[in-house]
């Protein structure tokens, strides 16, 4: 399996970390259910379950966007800002390397967090029902490592002629891609194949909460393969359900 791709520095992560959850409501002693989205818990309570660790002590219930009629964004106009801004086209026309490589800043950021607004519960799932949606983030993706691969070279053959500012320049919105095809390949797409093998048989009639039942179990099944320390052969993990009585019945 492939390693995760560094996005950021880790104080920049922390710093939009923080920044996220400051616009978060802030609970203590509440159960998940009876807040709003969009809140931070200390100490939740969650009935018939003991947390361990840090779960124990916080709980984040992010907002759940969007609804059934989800659509992808708009990447075409954002693909082609950044295809059409190369850097070979910039400097045929002397364009500002700051402020038109490969679309500007604000191009390559938007394509990231685009790409990373995908992995909600509700966008997670309008992915893993439309194949539609999925060959579109496939094709976003190729064009993105075309972009990549193209604008590495361009950058290797230029850097001796290249003042350091416009090298971070160059570097860091092709950092940007690598993220955002990162995001695509491993995170969306893959998560999705390895999701439907968990599902089986079952993978058509999968319920919204099924499906996040086993994007969970998924994730701890990435974070087990990610272990680097004794024993990672002999772990495992345990599932709890609580059932209503109509539920039991169809079970038994």
């Amino acid at each position: 399996m492939k390693a995760p791709h560094p996005s950021q520095p880790l104080y920049k992560r922390l710093s939009g970390a923080l920044r996220l959850i400051s616009t978060y409501r802030i609970y203590f002693g509440r159960h998940p259910a009876g807040v709003p989205g969009k809140s931070l818990i200390f100490f939740p309570y969650q009935t018939a379950l003991t947390a361990c660790g840090i779960v124990g002590i916080v709980s984040l219930k992010h907002p759940r966007t969007p609804g059934p009629d989800f659509q992808l964004p708009d990447f075409d106009a954002i693909q082609t800002s950044i295809i059409l801004h190369s850097y070979d086209h910039c400097v045929e026309k002397a364009l500002s390397l700051t402020d038109h490589y490969l679309g500007g800043k604000s191009a390559s950021n938007e394509l990231l967090a685009s790409v990373r607004g995908l992995k909600s519960t509700h966008a997670f799932a309008a992915l893993y029902n439309q194949s539609a949606f999925q060959n579109r983030l496939q094709t976003l993706s190729a064009t993105l490592h075309d972009v990549i691969s193209q604008e590495t070279r361009s950058l290797l053959a230029a850097m001796g002629f290249l003042c350091a500012e416009d090298v971070e320049i160059i570097t860091g919105r092709i950092e940007k891609l690598k993220d955002a095809a990162w995001v695509i390949d491993a995170e969306l797409l893959e998560n999705i194949e390895k999701i439907r093998s968990l599902a089986g048989d079952l993978d058509a009639d999968l319920s919204p909460a099924a499906l996040e039942m086993l994007k969970n179990i998924n994730a701890v099944f990435n974070s087990i393969d990610r272990l680097e320390v004794r024993g990672r052969d002999s772990a495992g993990i345990s599932l709890m359900f609580t059932l209503d009585s109509a539920a039991w019945d169809a079970f038994q």
